[in-house]
């Protein structure tokens, strides 16, 4: 068995899924260029229709991901991104 890091155990897991079934996309922020390591290569093999950068907005990022499966006939799915989340007790920065 070979050893994978958990990055190299995400894109493995990733493309598996995407080979399988043609109807998975693969959007967020920074996942066509592989921006932190867990989509490398991945444009490159499935193309950018199921491959692209989504908006940086959270709002249409999850408007987009709970909409657009059902219209494909498949559940939604979610990759957490590279940030952790906001804790309720960390402030919000203004500005």
């Amino acid at each position: 068995m070979a050893t994978l890091s958990y990055v190299q155990a995400i894109n493995a897991a990733i493309a598996e899924e995407m080979e399988r079934d043609a109807r998975v996309v693969l959007y967020g922020e920074d996942v066509a260029m592989g921006m932190f390591g867990a989509t490398v290569g991945l444009r490159d093999r499935f193309g950018a229709e199921r491959v692209f950068d989504a908006p940086i907005s959270e709002p249409m990022i999850v408007g987009s991901g709970v909409g657009a499966p059902p219209r494909a006939g498949v559940p939604p799915r979610a990759m957490p991104g590279g940030r952790a989340p906001r804790s309720p007790c960390r402030p919000r920065m203004a500005g």
